[in-house]
């Protein structure tokens, strides 16, 4: 997991979000669980 607590201004929008890999980590969004990367 990484953050940007501190991004860019051209990509201040950012700002407090945390960031996952999805080939370590189960992702779901608005409950919605989201496919990883293919294996292979």
């Amino acid at each position: 997991m990484w953050a940007y607590p501190e991004p860019l201004p051209a990509v201040a929008a950012i700002a407090g979000h945390l960031s996952f890999y999805d080939s370590v980590a189960d992702i779901t969004v608005d409950g919605v669980p989201v496919a990883g990367p293919s294996a292979g």
